[in-house]
């Protein structure tokens, strides 16, 4: 019998199909990864944005001692005792709340927290045992394509004072945590 030298077209093809077939896979698993580094990234900075939110509108609450809202869930100001001191402004609009300082009528210090186009935001104001609890409601629009799925947030803070760390303000209730709950508002994630 005669040696064979070389290969058969047929041996040739199915090499070639095989490392065809092995270079798209691995060209999807790359884009599934980009996709998915793309999306991490986004949710981390979205988390660092609430969290910095929720930590300013916490101090901004707790030193304050009167609210004015407009009705709309939209906006709120935070009033200190005294009136020549700055008052707060947070406004919320499309996927973004904006904070600003107010010295009278003039803009002191304004900044601005992107949340993204998918979310929306609402302040709430609500009145408990003498007290006033103001809230911002951070979730999702309806019918987001995105590839991670983004929880409501929800952002408490007690006007006039920490109840973790301070005494009650001067001319107010003492307000004790809710019942259920035993220690006091965080950010946290409303389980859908």
């Amino acid at each position: 019998m005669k040696r064979r030298r070389g290969y058969f077209l047929i041996e040739m093809l199915i090499v070639m199909t095989i490392g065809a077939t092995l270079a798209g896979i691995a060209v999807l698993m790359l884009y599934a990864l980009m996709i998915n580094h793309d999306a991490g990234r986004e949710h981390l900075e979205n988390c660092r944005t609430i969290s910095r939110l929720a930590e300013q509108f916490r101090e901004d609450v707790h030193s304050m001692q009167k609210t004015a809202a407009d009705g709309k869930e939209t906006e709120i100001e935070l009033l200190p005792e005294a009136a020549n001191d700055a008052k707060v402004r947070y406004q919320c609009l499309d996927g973004r709340i904006d904070r600003c300082e107010l010295q009278g009528e003039k803009t002191v210090r304004q900044e601005s927290y992107m949340l993204g186009s998918d979310m929306e935001a609402s302040i709430k104001t609500q009145a408990q045992d003498g007290a006033t609890i103001i809230g911002i409601a951070i979730s999702p629009k309806p019918q987001t394509d995105k590839f991670y799925h983004a929880f409501p947030v929800r952002i408490e803070a007690l006007l006039g004072r920490d109840w973790r760390l301070t005494k009650p303000a001067k001319g107010t209730v003492p307000l004790s945590p809710p019942e259920n709950r035993d220690s006091p508002p965080s950010v946290t994630e409303d389980k859908p």
